[in-house]
């Protein structure tokens, strides 16, 4: 199975070990994101998804062996697969590339919403430097996805291939960064600046040099990310600051 497929790994009988190992992944990230926003991405919040999602721990240490690294590297995976399954191929082919792009873009934004604290976490905790390359590779890894599952049928050795990941990979950081301040209903605003940027990429993609044009605004969304820090009053190594857990009741 190549690493761009998507498939449903949800079922509780999963006839195959790999897709078992895949859902039992999905599970503990799945009670994660509530954990970490109380706790962030920290070993208390494995453990406690871990219990959650009804597994032990020596299992869990199998399934993410760098613990919480590998908690958080599983966040796109499972955004990648939850994007493509939302979209079908028969809805894609109705439609031009463009919209093809936003229609992703648009399942990849619900998918995310009811876990915009936890994920707001995994952004300050996966920009941290010993986290940025496999930041980089994930980020990569969902413009590939996304532009196999458009249907471009191009050399993978032409630059095209590559610049056009690079630009919606860059646009993809710019659309995560703005969303985390999003609070209109559906994420509407977000939705809208998608559009906006989509348009602003065609219209760059007619002259030389657009994807370089696209990348060249990265140092530009800094700013954007230092004041998400600034607001979340979040610090990423004290894992246990932040909003208290609700006390349940007896």
């Amino acid at each position: 199975m190549s690493d761009t497929t998507a498939f449903d790994a949800t079922t509780e009988a999963a006839p195959d070990p790999m897709l078992r190992r895949i859902a039992d992944k999905d599970a503990v990230l799945e009670a994660a994101f509530t954990n970490a926003a109380f706790d962030g991405w920290s070993l208390k919040t494995l453990e406690r998804s871990t219990q959650e999602a009804g597994l032990d721990k020596m299992h869990a240490t199998r399934l993410f062996p760098r613990g919480t690294h590998d908690l958080l590297d599983w966040i796109d995976d499972w955004a990648d697969r939850r994007m493509l399954e939302a979209v079908p191929e028969t809805t894609l082919l109705r439609v031009g590339i463009r919209r093809r792009v936003e229609l992703l873009i648009d399942a990849r934004l619900d998918v995310l919403g009811p876990h915009q604290e936890g994920l707001r976490r995994a952004l300050l905790t996966r920009g941290l430097p010993h986290n940025a390359l496999g930041s980089l590779r994930s980020l990569w890894r969902t413009a590939d996805r996304i532009w196999d599952a458009v249907g471009v049928d191009e050399d993978q050795r032409s630059l095209s291939h590559y610049s056009r990941r690079a630009t919606l990979a860059a646009l993809l950081v710019s659309i995560m960064l703005y969303w985390f301040e999003d609070h209109s209903p559906q994420h509407v605003e977000t939705r809208a600046f998608v559009r906006r940027r989509l348009d602003d990429v065609l219209r760059l993609g007619k002259r030389a040099g657009s994807a370089r044009q696209i990348l060249d605004r990265l140092p530009r969304l800094r700013p954007r990310l230092n004041t998400l820090v600034e607001r979340s009053g979040f610090h990423p190594v004290r894992p246990g600051h932040g909003p208290k857990r609700p006390t349940r009741e007896v």
